[in-house]
């Protein structure tokens, strides 16, 4: 797969994460935030609480190799991402936060809660 092949199924997954965590009862807050140096697939909403979730496409990966992905140094920038996002849409300093990670394989979706 080149560059431009291996973007569009990265967004195929994060849309296919989406639409999961949706039927799950979900709200969409952002798709593909960017701000403050990192970067968050998605942000959503869960009964009062606000998820932040990286999506990992490992098409070809076992279980687990997408969660692996989501090294100290990825946390570190999707939390300063988070960080940003909170203060720009001025949320309430005590709103409750989580990080996922939506794992991808050729054996399905997997959402790990609390990833991080």
């Amino acid at each position: 797969m080149n560059g431009r092949d291996n973007v569009h199924a990265g967004l195929m997954g994060e849309f296919r994460a989406m639409h999961m965590l949706k039927k799950a009862g979900m709200k969409l807050c952002a798709w593909r935030y960017r701000g403050a140096g990192g970067e968050v697939d998605l942000i959503m909403e869960d009964r009062g609480v606000l998820v932040f979730v990286e999506v990992k496409l490992r098409a070809n990966g076992q279980i687990g190799d997408g969660m692996r992905a989501v090294n100290a140094e990825k946390q570190r920038r999707i939390r300063k991402a988070a960080r940003h996002f909170l203060l720009c849409r001025k949320k309430r300093e005590d709103i409750a936060v989580r990080f996922d990670v939506v794992e991808i394989t050729h054996a399905g979706m997997r959402h790990i809660l609390n990833a991080f």
